[in-house]
Order: structure tokens, then C-alpha cells, then sequence
């Protein structure tokens, strides 16, 4: 999943909260505030990318993710 963390009714750390009550899912945080970094990942994002970076940027960590989550049992 791919989440921003500037939500317009909520923010991302709810968010994620509210997904790591049910799920295990890959998580990558969008921020631009390198600040909360350390909160994300305390919360349960696997990965966090602070704005702004390059599309290729975004594209290899997604593939991470999935390579990831197919080495899953």
C-alpha cells in the first residue's frame, strides 16, 4: 500500500493504525516532512519516502515491496 501522509480528514499515523489492526500489509509512507519519519515506522509502515524524490525512486521501492511480499510463507 502506498499512503501519503497528509490526509485531508485524518493522518497517515491513524491510518496506519487502523490497517495494522487488520492486516500485515507493505506499507510505504509519502511524506514530506522528514521529521515524522521516525513516528511512521513506529507506527507500522515498513518504508518511508520523503517528498520530493523521483519517480524511478518510487518505482524501485515498490518492486521491493513486492519481491518482498512474495518471499512470504
Amino acid at each position: 500500500m502506498i499512503l501519503d501522509f497528509g490526509l485531508p480528514d485524518i493522518n497517515g499515523l491513524e491510518v496506519i493504525n487502523r490497517i495494522r489492526a487488520f492486516s500485515d500489509v507493505y506499507i510505504l509512507m509519502l511524506t514530506g516532512h522528514e521529521d515524522v519519519a521516525e513516528q511512521v515506522t513506529a507506527a507500522g509502515a515498513n518504508a518511508v519516502m520523503i517528498k520530493p524524490f523521483r519517480p524511478r525512486a518510487l518505482k524501485e521501492r515498490i518492486y521491493e515491496a513486492l519481491q518482498l511480499q512474495l518471499q512470504k510463507p
